[in-house]
């Protein structure tokens, strides 16, 4: 099929573009996700002695690197959602720290 009108031609690149564009965001937050998982793989070691373990449940980590922490978030600290650090999410209100969050799971030892 050739498509006679411009205006469908620049739609049909528009659909495309914005496609791909989604694509490749998503790939980037997993990227991050990874690196934050590296973290706190990182931090726990650090803490061991005081955690009385030197390494997280697997299944904890797997989670953590699935979770699109970025959506929950307000859209101006997506930039930041994958530090290791709180952040504010409006109305006083903070999403924890992601280390935290994992050794606190953790040690719920949930089956």
């Amino acid at each position: 099929m050739i498509i006679k009108y411009p205006v469908y031609k620049a739609f049909i690149v528009m659909l495309v573009l914005s496609c791909w564009t989604e694509y490749v965001h998503a790939d980037d937050y997993q990227q991050q996700r990874d690196q934050l998982v590296e973290q706190i793989k990182s931090n726990v070691q650090i803490s061991s002695d005081f955690l009385k373990k030197d390494q997280l449940d697997d299944r904890v980590l797997d989670a953590i690197s699935k979770v699109p922490r970025h959506e929950f978030v307000p859209e101006k600290q997506r930039r930041w959602a994958y530090k290791n650090r709180p952040l504010p999410i409006g109305y006083g209100q903070t999403i924890s720290q992601p280390a935290v969050v994992a050794i606190m799971t953790d040690l719920l030892q949930l089956q």
